[in-house]
């Protein structure tokens, strides 16, 4: 069996835009409408699928909100935290011979970063949204995933903690389990952990 997990929200902790807003002195809102680009396009989606690089995304952040921004506050104030029950669990997996990867929709900086901590080290592989050019819930990212993976979906089984990349999942014929904490998906996944 193939299980492919998301990292953010279900491995770690999801992002650091409010240490972002609380650094800028910024609301949300204002987050979000100061990474809009000239024609009203999001570019830290841009971002997430490579498009452009950090240092283009802070520039546009900076017009926009008349605020100096010279270094990748997504690099410097990004502090993932990982958890350990959910590592006990791919661990068992991969023990009684499951492999294991991750499907991430993320961006170089947060990339590096788990990297750097070793947090993606429990993974056969990742798939990484900004290496891809393709994220969830796209389902072309689960198609070539099916493909490199050489499996069948219904031999494949998807955790995330978004019910739109569940669906998009379920419609292509993956096994796909909705997270909503470790306990619920030891449950979920009991019978391969025997």
């Amino acid at each position: 069996m193939l299980f492919i997990f998301d990292m953010a929200g279900v491995v770690t902790n999801s992002s650091c835009m409010k240490n972002i807003c609380t650094k800028l002195c910024i609301g949300l809102d204002d987050f979000y409408i100061f990474q809009l680009d000239s024609d009203g396009g999001n570019t830290y989606q841009n971002l997430s699928l490579g498009l452009i690089s950090p240092e283009e995304y802070w520039s546009n952040f900076s017009h926009n909100s008349n605020i100096e921004i010279s270094e990748d506050l997504f690099k410097e104030l990004y502090k993932p935290e990982v958890d350990n029950s959910i590592i006990f669990l791919i661990n068992e997996l991969k023990i009684r011979g499951h492999r294991v990867v991750c499907c991430t929709n993320t961006i170089e900086s947060h990339f590096r970063e788990h990297l750097r901590l070793g947090n993606y080290s429990i993974f056969d592989f990742v798939y990484s949204s900004h290496l891809m050019g393709v994220k969830k819930p796209n389902p072309e990212i689960f198609k070539r995933i099916i493909d490199i993976e050489r499996s069948l979906p219904e031999d494949i089984y998807f955790i995330d903690d978004d019910v739109r990349n569940i669906e998009v999942a379920q419609d292509i014929g993956i096994n796909a389990h909705l997270y909503f904490s470790s306990e619920k998906l030891e449950k979920y996944l009991s019978h391969f952990l025997l």
